[in-house]
């Protein structure tokens, strides 16, 4: 992404004096002794705030140190439901995927009842928790919901240090009842095509067409 980060960082100089001999070219007359540079990177910095909203990732991201300049833009789902709504109903399952698609499904359904289980804990659907374990973890009940990372530990990778309660190693079912309710979507209550894509990107990077044509 290529949005600047919270406090102007990312932002140089060298731009700034060039905003400000825009400015001047566009009838204002500024005296580049008097620019004020930390109110410019206030105003910049307001501007970002108001564009751009962080997630959960997104805090951790912070707190692991990472550059504000990689948090991702946040989607509207207003901005994307048609497209999702066009995108499944084109959606076709290509001749040399399908026995792929089958093996998959096969999975799931054996494994349906501890779909359902989380399904009961969080009021997430149990076949929206497949699709995003399908994804995350491979379907592995090894691995945490959250980014696939052992359930022997607390994750490493984004969201670091998940779940913050209880003790390693984890049960499936505890990791993904807490990677769930992390991303809010225990609180959801519209489960359509459109808003399980919508929901379900953040978990998956954002694999929106990955998600449809499962």
């Amino acid at each position: 992404m290529g949005a600047m980060g919270a406090g102007g960082r990312g932002r140089s100089k060298s731009r700034v004096d060039a905003d400000s001999r825009n400015t001047s070219e566009q009838g204002e007359q500024v005296n580049p002794g008097e620019f004020d540079i930390a109110a410019e990177e206030a105003r910049l910095t307001n501007n970002f705030v108001n564009e751009y909203e962080f997630t959960n990732a997104d805090s951790d991201a912070l707190a692991a140190e990472y550059d504000p300049l990689m948090a991702r833009r946040r989607i509207k789902y207003d901005d994307v439901r048609e497209e999702y709504t066009a995108l499944w109903a084109e959606m076709a399952i290509r001749a040399d995927r399908k026995k792929d698609v089958d093996d998959v499904v096969a999975i799931i359904l054996a494994h349906k009842t501890r779909y359902q289980a989380v399904e009961h804990a969080t009021k997430v659907p149990w076949y929206v928790v497949s699709v995003i374990h399908s994804l995350e973890a491979g379907l592995r009940f090894s691995r945490h919901l959250h980014n696939g990372d052992p359930l022997t530990a607390r994750t490493v990778n984004v969201p670091v240090d998940r779940p913050k309660t209880g003790s390693p190693p984890f049960t499936w079912e505890e990791s993904a009842i807490d990677a769930l309710t992390y991303d809010g979507m225990s609180g959801q209550t519209d489960w359509s095509i459109e808003h399980i894509a919508y929901c379900s990107k953040d978990s998956t990077a954002g694999d929106t067409d990955v998600i449809i044509q499962k």
